[in-house]
Order: C-alpha cells, then sequence, then structure tokens
C-alpha cells in the first residue's frame, strides 16, 4: 500500500510553526489512523491512457 499526504502551502508554514507544529502533525497521523482501520473498504482505481491511441 502506497500512501501520499499532500500538505499546502499553509500546512508547510503551520508545520514549519513551533506553535502549530504538533497539531499539523497530529492532524497526519490522525488521517494515516484512520485510512489503516478502513483499508478493507477504500477503493483504487487507477486509468492509464495511451498518447497514440485516444
Amino acid at each position: 500500500m502506497k500512501i501520499r499526504l499532500d500538505l499546502t502551502s499553509a500546512d508547510l508554514r503551520e508545520l514549519n510553526d513551533p506553535e502549530t507544529t504538533q497539531a499539523v502533525i497530529a492532524e497526519a497521523h490522525a488521517i494515516l489512523d484512520h485510512i489503516f482501520e478502513e483499508k478493507d473498504n477504500l477503493i483504487k482505481c487507477s486509468i492509464t491512457v495511451d498518447g497514440d491511441k485516444e
């Protein structure tokens, strides 16, 4: 399983602010915990388009 968390510029600012760093990290951990708890209910879909056959 691959998991990628994309951070917004606001997230990055808060991550670099000592007063809000722990809140951002806690939120990321909560998201990951939820993903692992619900992993059997998640659906993965990948679509690949061959540029020559469009």
